[in-house]
């Protein structure tokens, strides 16, 4: 009889530890982001960068000035970003170099050779630069892949928008950063 108070009385602990950790545990959880990845997405200036292309030249957020810019941060382990290579190149290819804007994927923290390798191999035409250290990914404060940045031609992020778009979607949420 005193066992099975003993156990009793153990569960019932256990029952009221566990209900106060799943209460806890559920709460709303507020992840604060540093003030410049803030402004990011406020209508702030974006972030220099110099990066290689697949020929080794480098590329820098200042030679779009003037000019529209679309980032795609991505990576080839994510499938949901090769797919979205995929989209990229075809409405490229749709568009035939009558875009609206500048189109460029930044490979995030891979080995440059397997990028090129994954884009040599599905034959596609898109830009693509190569971080390979995460630098200018952690400077856009990219947390999920794909995740893009739309620029209007004076170099301010007008848009951000993180998960996959479709041919559609692109011109859509491309629209502020082409007024």
């Amino acid at each position: 009889m005193v066992s099975m108070v003993i156990v009793l009385g153990g569960i019932i602990a256990l029952v009221s530890v566990e209900r106060s950790f799943i209460k806890e545990a559920t709460q709303e959880v507020v992840i604060s982001q540093p003030k410049e990845i803030d402004s990011l997405i406020k209508g702030g200036e974006a972030p220099n960068f110099e990066l290689n292309d697949a020929e080794g030249n480098k590329v820098k957020r200042s030679d779009f000035l003037n000019q529209p810019l679309v980032l795609m941060f991505w990576a080839t382990w994510n499938n949901v970003s090769t797919d979205q290579v995929k989209i990229l190149d075809d409405y490229l290819l749709s568009r035939e170099g009558s875009e609206p804007f500048k189109l460029i994927a930044i490979n995030s923290q891979e080995n440059q050779n397997q990028a090129s390798d994954f884009i040599s191999r599905g034959g596609y035409k898109l830009d693509v630069l190569f971080d390979q250290n995460g630098e200018v990914s952690e400077s856009y404060g990219v947390k999920t892949l794909p995740e893009f940045y739309f620029i209007d031609k004076d170099g301010v992020i007008k848009n951000l928008h993180i998960g996959p778009l479709s041919q559609d979607e692109m011109l859509l949420e491309a629209i502020p950063a082409l007024r």
